[in-house]
């Protein structure tokens, strides 16, 4: 069956027709589940899309854009674009704070033996 999407494309639908019936253990239903519900599908769509070949991702979130966004750089990009790109005051300021915790740790080991 043919129909029209929001932009004019024509779509052809596959309708389901035939069920499928597999038993399987509880940890793996519950795996199924959960990662159908993260990537926002009933189980019964994400185990179709896993079966016909492809990878489901999980629904939109920001690890997610950011994953979409560095995917295709080399990792030498991907290290240049977090030490100089948008984030890098935000790990700057992680980094430091991070800085002075470890110099507390240090001054109080050091001063544990006085």
């Amino acid at each position: 069956m043919l129909r029209e999407n929001r932009t004019g494309l024509r779509i052809r639908k596959w309708t389901a027709t035939e069920m499928l019936h597999l038993k399987v253990t509880k940890r793996l239903l519950d795996e199924l589940r959960g990662n159908a519900e993260k990537c926002g599908q009933n189980l019964s769509q994400y185990c179709t899309t896993i079966l016909s070949g492809k990878h489901p991702r999980a629904a939109f979130s920001m690890f997610n854009a950011m994953i979409e966004e560095v995917a295709h750089l080399s990792a030498e990009q991907r290290m240049k674009l977090v030490i100089n790109g948008r984030s890098y005051d935000w790990w700057r300021e992680h980094l430091i704070t991070a800085l002075e915790f470890f110099d507390r740790m240090r001054d109080k080991v050091l001063n544990m033996g006085d």
